[in-house]
């Protein structure tokens, strides 16, 4: 029962002991060095750059929903499990990103991914640096999830094909 604090604690525990790592959307880049530095810096910073597609930090002409107080207070006690598993995720975060051993190194790399993503963002911005070819703002970056996954499906499948057909021999 979400009402059972001891309950919703032991299952939190159980859902966060099967990760090494936690990653937290708002802290995307902090999460990709730790994951970079627990993969023993394997993965360049370039290689982690990255380009949100959506952002929910809205100003006065938002077009998300502002919650009344009532409205806020019964979401809150709708959803007391998922801030449990949220408000555990975020100490855990924080504890690894304080206790990485290069932590001087990491808010380093952290300013460079930052670089990175506004330069990326930058790119996917310009027309001239969105159309196909330009490896400022890649294919990967410049559709949305399922453009590029039928892109990935296409090249697989004509790679199948190609790969089925019976070669001749030349004399």
């Amino acid at each position: 029962r979400a009402s059972d604090a001891r309950a919703v604690g032991r299952w939190v525990s159980s859902v966060l002991g099967q990760f090494d790592l936690v990653l937290l959307t708002e802290r995307m880049d902090k999460g990709l060095v730790a994951l970079r530095h627990a993969l023993n810096r394997s993965v360049g910073v370039p290689e982690l750059c990255f380009k949100r597609y959506k952002d929910s930090q809205g100003g006065e002409d938002s077009r998300y929903v502002r919650f009344t107080a009532a409205q806020k207070a019964r979401v809150l006690n709708l959803n007391t499990v998922d801030r449990a598993l949220y408000a555990a995720a975020d100490r855990r975060f924080t504890a690894r990103w304080q206790a990485l051993s290069h932590r001087a190194e990491a808010v380093a790399e952290v300013e460079q991914l930052r670089a990175c993503n506004v330069a990326l963002t930058q790119a996917c911005a310009d027309p001239d640096l969105r159309q196909a070819g330009s490896n400022r703002c890649p294919l990967s970056v410049r559709t949305g999830n399922v453009d590029y996954t039928r892109h990935l499906k296409r090249r697989a499948s004509a790679r199948v094909c190609a790969a089925s057909q019976p070669r001749t021999a030349h004399k």
